[in-house]
C-alpha cells in the first residue's frame, strides 16, 4: 500500500499546537502540568487513522480535538490513482458515555459519531466508511500561548527518536518512548534536563516533569543522574554552554549500531535568540555513561566558513576559543564547575542571570573590521 507522505500531517499537528484556547490554570495546581480544563477532558489530542472504503483505494485521516471543543479533521482519498484531499472543521461534543459527535460549522446535526472505551481508540462508521482513530497525542497542558502534549503512541523508529521539542508556542514530549526507556537513557536525558532549561517555572519543568522528577537540580534530580553519567566531566566538556541558561529547542537520542554508544542531538538556545546544533556522543563503560565527544556549531553556519573549535586541526577537543590578539586564560574545570553551581542556586532563588548590552554600531563596525581583516 502506498505511502504518499501527507504534508497534511505536519500541518494537523501544527493546527493542534497552534490553537490554543484560553483556559485558566485551576486552583491548587503547582506548575502549570496537567492543568488541562476543557468540555473533552481527557480527549484532547491528535488522532490518525486509516478507514475501509468500497469505491475508493485507500482512506486516511487525521483528526484534531482541541482542547476548547473545536475539531479539526483532514482526510486524503485514493481513488483510480489519483488522490484528493478534504478538511472539516467544527465543534465536538460528548454526547453520552463513550460517545462523541463531530458537526461541521454551519451544520445543524452531527456529521460524525464516534465511540470510545477509551482515549486510546476512536471507532467510526458511516454508510460504506468504517474504521479506527489511534490516540497520538495527548494534551496535558493549554495556556494562552502555550500548549504542552505527550506524544502517546510507540515511536515511528527504534533507533532515533525526537524526545522533546520545543517551539514557544508548542511543546511535545514522547511520554511513551520515556515511560518505556533504559535507566541509563532516562539518567542521560534527566542530564540535559539539568544543563537546559526545559520550560521551567519554579524549579518544575516540563521535561522533568515528564521523566516524573518533582524539581529540576534537585537531590532526587542529581542522584538520577550522577548514578549513571559522569557528569562533572561532562559539564567540563561542555564548557560555556553548561554554565549559562540556555533553554532547550529540540533533543533526540539515538543508539550506534553495532556499538555502546548513544548519539545525543540538541539544538540549544541562548537569551540572544542564537541557536546552537549540538552533537555529542557517550559511551558506555562499568555501567557509567561518558561524554566521548562534543561538537556545537551555530545553525546557519555554511560548510567551511565559521567552524566550531572543536573542528580546527591541531586544537584539543572543543578547546575555548582565545580572541585575536589577546592572551586571555581561559576557565579551568573546577572554575566552570563553580560557575554551574552558582547559576543552580541562582536559578533556584529566582536570580536572572545578566545578558550581555548590545553593541553600539559604531563597535559593531569595528569588531565587523577586524573580523574581515581589514
Amino acid at each position: 500500500m502506498k505511502n504518499y507522505g501527507f504534508a497534511w500531517i505536519a500541518a494537523a499537528a501544527l493546527a493542534l499546537a497552534a490553537c490554543g484556547s484560553k483556559n485558566e490554570q485551576p486552583a491548587g495546581s503547582a506548575s502549570g502540568i496537567e492543568n488541562q480544563v476543557n468540555g473533552l477532558g481527557d480527549l484532547a489530542g491528535q488522532y490518525e487513522g486509516t478507514f475501509t472504503c468500497p469505491t475508493c483505494e485507500e482512506v486516511r485521516s487525521i483528526l484534531v480535538l482541541q482542547p476548547d471543543s473545536t475539531f479539526q479533521m483532514r482526510t486524503a482519498y485514493k481513488v483510480n490513482g489519483n488522490d484528493s484531499i478534504s478538511t472539516q472543521a467544527g465543534t465536538a461534543q460528548l454526547a453520552s458515555a463513550g460517545s462523541l459527535t463531530l458537526v461541521e460549522s454551519g451544520a445543524s446535526s452531527a456529521v460524525h459519531t464516534l465511540t470510545f472505551t477509551d482515549a486510546s481508540v476512536m471507532t467510526y462508521a458511516s454508510g460504506d466508511k468504517s474504521g479506527s482513530f489511534t490516540r497520538k497525542t495527548k494534551v496535558v497542558a493549554d495556556e494562552p500561548g502555550r500548549r504542552l502534549s505527550y506524544w502517546v503512541s510507540e515511536p515511528d523508529s527504534t533507533r532515533s527518536i525526537q524526545v522533546y521539542q520545543n517551539t514557544r508556542n508548542f511543546v511535545n514530549i514522547h511520554k511513551r518512548y520515556l515511560d518505556g526507556a533504559s535507566a541509563d537513557q532516562k539518567a542521560l536525558i534527566a542530564y540535559y534536563a539539568e544543563v537546559y532549561n526545559t520550560g521551567c517555572k519554579a524549579g518544575r519543568c516540563e521535561l522533568t516533569d515528564a521523566l516524573g522528577i518533582a524539581e529540576r537540580g534537585s537531590k532526587e534530580h542529581r542522584d538520577i543522574v550522577r548514578t549513571r553519567v559522569s557528569a562533572d566531566s561532562a559539564l567540563a566538556s561542555l564548557g560555556e554552554l553548561a554554565t549559562g541558561d540556555l533553554a532547550l529547542s529540540t533533543l533526540s537520542i539515538s543508539r550506534q549500531p553495532g556499538t555502546d554508544m548513544t548519539r545525543i542531538s540538541a539544538i540549544v538556545e541562548k537569551s540572544s535568540g542564537e541557536k546552537l546544533n549540538c552533537q555529542d556522543l557517550w559511551t558506555s563503560a562499568g555501567g557509567v555513561l561518558s561524554l566521548k565527544s562534543h561538537n556545537s556549531t551555530p545553525i546557519g553556519t555554511a560548510p567551511g566558513s565559521l567552524q566550531p573549535p572543536s573542528a580546527r586541526p591541531g586544537m584539543p577537543f572543543n578547546a575555548p576559543r582565545t580572541p585575536a590578539g589577546t592572551n586571555a586564560a581561559q576557565p579551568t574545570r573546577e572554575e566552570l564547575l563553580k560557575q554551574r553551581e552558582k547559576m543552580l542556586k541562582d536559578r533556584k532563588n529566582g536570580i536572572t542571570p545578566p545578558t550581555a548590552p548590545e553593541k553600539s554600531g559604531n563597535e559593531r563596525q569595528v569588531q565587523q573590521r577586524s573580523a574581515g581583516g581589514n
